[in-house]
């Protein structure tokens, strides 16, 4: 500072380099910007900045859920220290942001920050056994969450979107089983033909001009799901779905619960919190909206034990209606020890299939210690297969697993009365 005065005073700005400022942008507003740039001889280019940073926390839902939680526990945490260190090392920037370099769509980053987010929260819970729940606006988007939590689990609902279990932290393993990622429109989609077709790009390139892809058909992936992926998401069906429709997003759901608001209410005693989601809804039939009432109710107990869910309908609905309870698993990747089974079949996490009848799946994942078991009273068919985006990384385009939907599917018909169903979902460390 003695041999180097200051020149005069200077406040920065939340910046990065050009490319974060286009990729931090809405993906059609990105492309645009991105043609803008690859034009030749504009004038004034270094006053193109592009977007602003935290518009990552806009643009990518998933992103926010780790920030502010991350807010959440570094209050709490107060002088905590060892609570304050898991919360700082949550907070590396890839984990926050997708680009060239894959960030935010790489499962594995989402994982580590949870991580270290659920070992906080583990510092921070009561040592005795408890259960408590609470509705709060928690991620600063002006709706209200519900959240549900004991020594071993933390349970998140988004109220305002079909009441859907967007998270579920398992604090034996430190692991968040749904730290989801949505399949989503991205500006870098319109090349993915040209990088199939295409030559690989020469060496006078940069990573963020290559056009390269590392699999043949990856326009084929390109599905955009018009809501989160959760859990606890309530389809309404007509009888004319498919799986292969639904995978795709290509389909007409005649019920108005996935994206639309459920009504919670939370009670306490000494036994257990309860849940209540409740949501007075439609059934569209030859262009009528005729009544159709759901209600889940979620129960958790002290210390341990499954979360308990219970769910009626009520409706003037004629004929057959179809209720799938969409259920997404995160488990980091498709290979390995992994896998799916029902039915005393075990079937590899790539499976895109219709399931025979079962009341129960499991899941297997040795390598984030946790294994998943599912159950339900009244038996039914299961759809499933992998949610996989195609993402930008520093080799190219290419294929990545996010989450494993797996989806019971009842045939009711509501003109006999109300239809009732009751699940468990069990988390437990890998023997």
């Amino acid at each position: 500072m003695k041999a180097k005065r200051p020149v005069s005073r200077i406040y920065l700005g939340c910046e990065s380099y050009k490319e974060m400022g286009e990729w931090s942008l809405p993906a059609g507003i990105a492309k645009t910007y991105g043609d803008l740039l690859n034009e030749r001889d504009i004038p004034y280019r270094r006053f193109l900045t592009g977007g602003y940073f935290k518009n990552f926390l806009v643009k990518y839902a998933e992103s926010n859920d780790m920030h502010k939680k991350a807010l959440r526990l570094s209050k709490k945490a107060g002088r905590n220290t060892e609570a304050k260190r898991h919360v700082y090392m949550a907070q590396c920037n890839d984990s926050y942001w997708h680009g060239v370099f894959g960030g935010l769509y790489l499962p594995h980053l989402r994982a580590s920050v949870y991580r270290h987010l659920i070992e906080a929260r583990k510092l921070l819970d009561p040592t005795k056994a408890f259960a408590d729940g609470y509705i709060e606006d928690i991620n600063l988007d002006g709706y209200e969450e519900a959240v549900l939590s004991n020594n071993e689990l933390e349970a998140s609902f988004l109220l305002k979107e079909g009441g859907a279990l967007y998270g579920l932290d398992y604090k034996p393993s430190s692991v968040n089983i749904m730290a989801t990622l949505r399949r989503r429109y991205e500006g870098y989609h319109e090349k993915i033909k040209q990088a199939v077709y295409g030559n690989i790009a020469d060496g006078t390139k940069t990573i963020h001009e290559m056009v390269i892809a590392k699999e043949e058909g990856l326009g084929e992936y390109l599905h955009y799901d018009w809501y989160r992926r959760g859990s606890l998401i309530d389809h309404v069906m007509g009888d004319d779905v498919a799986l292969g429709p639904f995978y795709r997003g290509k389909y007409f759901e005649p019920g108005d619960f996935v994206k639309e608001p459920y009504l919670g209410v939370i009670r306490k005693d000494k036994k257990a919190v309860q849940l209540s989601m409740e949501r007075k809804g439609h059934c569209w039939q030859a262009g009528k909206g005729l009544p159709l009432t759901i209600r889940k109710d979620v129960v958790l107990r002290p210390e341990a034990g499954p979360l308990s869910i219970d769910y009626a309908l009520n409706g003037a609905i004629d004929g057959l209606l179809y209720f799938g309870v969409e259920f997404n698993f995160s488990l980091l990747g498709t290979g390995g020890d992994r896998f799916l089974e029902t039915g005393g079949i075990k079937y590899p996490l790539t499976i895109k299939d219709t399931l025979g009848e079962s009341d129960r799946l499991r899941l297997y994942d040795p390598y984030q210690n946790v294994e998943i078991l599912l159950e339900w009273d009244l038996p039914a068919p299961i759809w499933t297969f992998p949610v996989e985006v195609v993402s930008l990384s520093e080799n190219g385009f290419e294929r990545n697993y996010q989450s494993t939907m797996v989806m019971p599917v009842w045939a009711i018909d509501l003109s006999k009365g109300s239809w009732n169903m009751s699940m468990r979902l069990h988390l437990k460390q890998v023997q």
